[in-house]
């Protein structure tokens, strides 16, 4: 299972289909915080037209059916979705650049017939 189309469409409603991919879903230079929240009416304004939470959703939405890789990234810059500041839209945007290196990445189902496990792994 993957969920190929559906990235490519969220990559293109936040205009990052363009974007250079990266290898990790969050990179450590994001040290979020708090702090890094709107504190003026300007960056408030600024924010105010990022669809930032509607992003998070989209990425949440991918974490939640077939990707699970995301869940540590997609808990980090969650925290700050009721009021994200700069810092915190570009770390959603380094995420959905990791989608556009992992588009193709899903799950594989198999049973094993000696113990009718299910096993799951990534294909991209």
């Amino acid at each position: 299972m993957s969920q190929r189309s559906y990235i490519e469409k969220a990559l293109a409603r936040f205009s990052m289909e363009n974007a250079n991919s990266v290898a990790t879903p969050l990179a450590t230079q994001f040290t979020l915080s708090v702090l890094l929240s709107p504190s003026t009416d300007a960056e408030r304004n600024y924010m105010s037209r990022v669809p930032h939470a509607s992003a998070n959703w989209s990425i949440m939405h991918a974490m939640v059916c077939t990707r699970p890789d995301l869940s540590h990234a997609v808990g980090v810059v969650s925290k700050y979705m009721a009021n994200q500041g700069k810092k915190h839209w570009n770390a959603v945007k380094w995420i959905l650049r990791y989608f556009k290196g992992t588009s193709g990445v899903g799950l594989v189902f198999g049973g094993d017939s000696n113990t009718n496990c299910i096993a799951t792994q990534y294909v991209n």
